[in-house]
């Protein structure tokens, strides 16, 4: 581990002992059970696509979609409430349905100006992902996957560190949310992200990410409905893959890597419109340790990699128990050669890209009972995986969506 990493480390073992003895000492004083607030979610769904894997094993139809999460919290003083969530999720051969400890923090806000937090925190990215793990709270099954892939939630949903927040009154201006962070996440070997960082031809060893650091902006508008967010993130990663036919370990540092989001959302009565720009930058060395075969090691490779995504979307509530909406989203794997004019030879320039149109409707058959269904009609690969389509790619394909999920 990096001085960095072991620096962090120590601050979240220090801030977790800071979290029990404050735990200790509030609860030491008169406390009300009834503030304790239990709540969960579970979703069941299906995928299936005409061509290409995607997520799950879709040619074929998939019921391997699914998730649960049960969350307390609770008010402990006028100013502090702790809360923890335990999740599982099954998306194909990711999760498995195993229980993991998904976020749980505690919470100090000495006003509606600053407020700290400290544990494993949901992160502030975007519009989305601290809600989307609620389906309740939009409209679609699955969100633009640019900027929300499902192979990335595990490890981007929250960070372990420390956050302040708050807001500050503009007048007649509106007002300015913040929520500033620092600290560190997990990249489970087993999990989605590790599909998606492994490099042709090679098996996924391990890896981590040493510090992540970052911060979201919200203008609340004085026109009702109208918010804009600005979010950055930097952070370092280090993975470590072998090769598939030879005894060689290829290390890749992200170093100095930049995640931004620029977020705009506008809402009046039923209606809904929202859209979303993200940029990630990262210098890219990587080198290979080729010793076990008694070869000297090749020089460092250097790049640069830099995605691009872009979403608009659109949802009308037609009743107070049917809505539907639409979005188109892109994304590109490399916004410098969007049309993979620079692409290894054998690679299609499809596989650069992926534009999706999604069609989603939405019935509340009851208060907490919900059903949802969505059509993609899709250009490009750009977030499939070559482990899941190794006969290769169809450049146009449908894929068909089918959720339900209860919540209390």
């Amino acid at each position: 581990t990096s001085r960095k990493g072991k620096f962090l480390d120590l601050t979240i073992k220090q801030i977790l002992w800071l979290l029990l003895i404050l735990n200790i000492m509030v609860t030491a004083h008169a406390f009300d059970p009834e503030s304790i607030q239990i709540h969960g979610f579970a979703s069941t769904g299906y995928l299936r696509s005409d061509h290409n894997n995607y997520l799950v094993q879709s040619k074929e139809g998939s019921f391997e979609f699914n998730e649960a999460g049960l969350n307390f919290s609770a008010v402990l003083t006028n100013d502090i409430r702790i809360g923890m969530q335990l999740f599982s999720h099954d998306i194909g051969e990711i999760g498995n349905n195993e229980v993991a400890l998904d976020w749980a923090f505690l919470d100090y806000q000495h006003s509606n100006t600053f407020g700290i937090r400290v544990g494993k925190i949901k992160g502030p990215f975007g519009l989305y992902n601290e809600i989307q793990d609620y389906d309740m709270l939009y409209t679609s099954i699955l969100l633009p996957q640019g900027i929300y892939n499902k192979y990335g939630r595990e490890t981007f949903i929250a960070y372990q560190g420390i956050g302040i927040y708050g807001f500050v009154n503009l007048g007649s201006s509106g007002r300015l949310g913040y929520d500033l962070y620092g600290g560190t996440t997990n990249i489970d070997p087993d999990g989605g992200y590790s599909k998606l960082i492994t490099l042709d031809q090679t098996r996924f060893k391990s890896a981590r990410i040493d510090y992540i650091t970052g911060g979201k902006l919200t203008w609340y508008a004085p026109l009702k409905g109208l918010l804009l967010t600005t979010t950055l993130v930097t952070a370092e990663a280090t993975y470590y893959n072998t090769a598939v036919n030879y005894p060689v370990e290829i290390t890749t540092l992200l170093d100095r890597s930049l995640f931004s989001v620029f977020s705009a959302e506008f809402s009046h009565e039923r209606f809904t419109l929202a859209g979303e720009y993200y940029r990630f930058a990262s210098p890219v060395k990587q080198t290979q340790d080729r010793s076990a075969m008694n070869m000297p090691d090749p020089p460092v490779e250097t790049s640069r990699r830099s995605e691009e995504s872009f979403y608009l979307k659109v949802s009308y509530l037609l009743t107070d128990w049917f809505e539907c909406g639409t979005y188109y989203s892109v994304f590109f794997n490399d916004m410098h050669d969007r049309y993979g004019r620079e692409i290894d030879p054998g690679k299609k320039s499809y596989s650069v890209w992926q534009k999706d149109w999604a069609v989603s409707l939405r019935w509340d058959l009851t208060d907490a009972w919900l059903v949802k269904l969505e059509y993609h009609y899709i250009e490009g690969t750009g977030l499939c995986v070559n482990i899941d389509n190794p006969d290769g790619y169809d450049r146009y394909w449908n894929m068909m969506a089918f959720k339900t999920t209860y919540s209390f």
